[in-house]
């Protein structure tokens, strides 16, 4: 399944969610988000892009993406030295490729950012907080698809045990119905995450240009993402 026939999938399916489930660090991350943006817009569907950013970035990146403001204080955000890959040279350039794209479309079709993560004193804690943020962001526009980006475990839409311990991700609180959750799968290359790390390199039978979907057979997820070779991203300065 391509980028294009999953739009329509999602379409038919009347979902609400769609959670992105990433490795921190991955140029190419940032490279499907602009992607599936290009193919839900083709589908006229009025879209908000969740990021696993502080929520107190919302206001100024909207206000900036929607031309309110010239430019980010960015250097001002202590979330700016934040080492795990959630931000990047290659995140600010996307907001400024969504400041262009929202330029050429109607009022009432800009795209929307919503900042999730508001912390919490447990990783329990910190996904019900991003899971009601998604719900508060969906009741507030109703006839948007939102389209979240986060790390793979929170990305689940169903709990899951990992080194003998339970963990209920953000997906797992929103309705099976409305949700689809999509984990990013790399085959090779490497990324930056505190430190560059290298992906061991992986085999399929068929060959990959681009970015190639199929079904997940991993519980939690319904399609899988598959990409060649993966670059990191570039740490702020």
């Amino acid at each position: 399944m391509f980028i294009k026939q999953l739009a329509e999938t999602v379409r038919n399916k009347k979902i609400k969610f769609i959670l992105i489930g990433e490795i921190h660090g991955i140029k190419e991350n940032i490279l499907f988000l602009e992607s599936i943006i290009n193919s839900f817009l083709e589908k006229k569907q009025n879209l908000i892009i969740g990021l696993e950013w502080p929520k107190n970035l919302s206001k100024e990146i909207n206000n900036y993406i929607q031309r309110r403001i010239k430019k980010l204080l960015w250097r001002k955000w202590e979330f700016s030295n934040c080492p795990d890959g959630r931000i990047s040279k290659e995140h600010l350039l996307f907001l400024n490729w969504l400041k262009r794209l929202n330029k050429k479309l109607p009022k009432d079709s800009k795209i929307r950012i919503t900042c999730l993560d508001e912390g919490g004193r447990s990783w329990f804690e910190r996904d019900k907080k991003m899971a009601e943020n998604l719900l508060a962001i969906s009741r507030e526009f109703p006839k948007s698809l939102i389209l979240a980006i986060m790390g793979n475990f929170h990305a689940r839409r169903k709990t899951f045990i990992f080194e003998n311990k339970k963990y209920i991700p953000a997906g797992s609180y929103l309705q099976p119905a409305q949700t689809m959750a999509i984990k990013m799968k790399y085959l090779s290359g490497s990324f930056l995450n505190v430190s560059l790390k290298k992906i061991k390199p992986q085999v399929i039978k068929k060959s990959i240009s681009g970015f190639r979907i199929k079904k997940s057979k991993i519980s939690g997820f319904d399609y899988e993402i598959f990409v060649k070779k993966v670059n990191p991203i570039t740490i702020l300065k």
